[in-house]
């Protein structure tokens, strides 16, 4: 039997506890980040808080219905892009196990087999969209290290605009480097043999360590440039106290003089 997963970003998170209260479906698996719905006649849909819904059997309709439900427990929703997307058919009546370009044959539709598809899949597509914050950081620090090369720190006197730029840049680091731990395995595949195979077969498919080995390295080079940034403002904030201390000593000494010719 031929059938297919679906994952999309439709926002830039998702309230998992308020969605958990909302739908009525079985709920197979929950957590603080994830949940995994049931919608019978072997349909299901997963969801996380980072704005990703993955749905398996569903027809096109079904998941437009399913998107409109979530879109008020959204956040940002018609900021993202929601070309990042992967789909994938998977083969659950196959004569052996095998992962290629276009599919996964699977002997069985084992429902944890299927849930490590669509999350395999979704985590894909999150880790295109922190990569691609990253390039976005990375180019945001190469002007601005360019413009303060070519200016000159003293012609850049704005310290509050300066401060406000490191501040957005190590928070946007700080929220991808925090959440990056989302790629580890389900629990249960560590004890299943089938399923540890699978998913290390998915990785490979969705080049998961791939990208997250690239994010990491974007990063650390953002971590490079916001040193950099904070050794001008300490810079700065030290050539000014000197100027003052100096400036004062002068002051002090013409008073000096001054007393002394009168």
């Amino acid at each position: 039997m031929k059938t297919n997963a679906f994952a999309l970003q439709i926002a830039e998170s998702i309230d998992i506890d308020t969605c958990k209260n909302h739908f009525k479906q079985t709920l197979l698996f929950s957590n603080s980040d994830e949940l995994f719905f049931d919608f019978e006649n072997q349909r299901y849909a997963y969801i996380f808080k980072y704005g990703i819904i993955c749905v398996f059997n569903f027809a096109p309709n079904e998941m437009d219905q399913l998107r409109q439900q979530l879109f008020e427990f959204t956040t940002n929703a018609k900021l993202i892009d929601s070309s990042l997307t992967e789909s994938i058919d998977i083969i659950t009546d196959a004569e052996s196990f095998s992962v290629d370009v276009d599919a996964v044959h699977l002997a069985d539709n084992n429902i944890e087999k299927i849930r490590l598809i669509m999350l395999n899949a979704s985590q894909s597509i999150i880790l295109d969209y922190y990569l691609s914050i990253a390039e976005q950081l990375i180019e945001d620090t190469v002007q601005y290290t360019n413009f303060i090369e070519t200016r000159g720190t003293r012609l850049y006197t704005d310290d509050k605009k300066h401060k406000h730029f490191v501040e957005k840049v190590l928070n946007s680091k700080n929220k991808i480097s925090e959440n990056l731990y989302i790629f580890d395995s389900p629990s249960a595949v560590s004890d299943d043999e089938m399923l540890t195979k699978l998913n290390t077969e998915l990785k490979k498919k969705f080049e998961i360590n791939d990208k997250h080995k690239t994010i990491s390295q974007k990063l650390n080079i953002v971590k490079e440039n916001l040193e950099f940034f904070k050794h001008i403002i300490v810079h700065r904030k030290n050539s000014k106290l000197k100027w003052i201390i100096i400036i004062l000593i002068i002051f002090g000494i013409i008073g000096v003089l001054w007393n002394q010719s009168y």
